[in-house]
């Protein structure tokens, strides 16, 4: 016996269908989203990287004196050394 059959509908398989291509519609992402994402102007780029070794228990130290600042570790540290830098060159 067909789904058909037993529930007595003979559009079961066309409204299966409908609902879910309906839930594919609620699924998609907007139009927006898709749209490609601008670059930022050269001028704003961060391009260049510094890698530093560093324990389990300095990186812990200074994740958790970034997140008390309120900045992601790359940030905090960033402008930690910016600050260090212009202060040298004042001196």
């Amino acid at each position: 016996m067909t789904m058909e059959e037993k529930t007595g509908d003979p559009y079961y398989y066309a409204r299966r269908e409908e609902r879910k291509a309906a839930v594919s519609v609620r699924n998609c992402q907007s139009p927006e989203s898709l749209s490609p994402r601008r670059r930022k102007p050269k001028s704003d780029r961060k391009e260049a990287t510094i890698l530093i070794r560093l324990t389990d228990e300095q990186k812990a130290t200074l994740t958790a004196a970034s997140k008390k600042a309120g900045l992601d570790l790359s940030s905090w540290i960033r402008s930690l050394a910016l600050r260090e830098a212009a202060s040298s060159e004042a001196a």
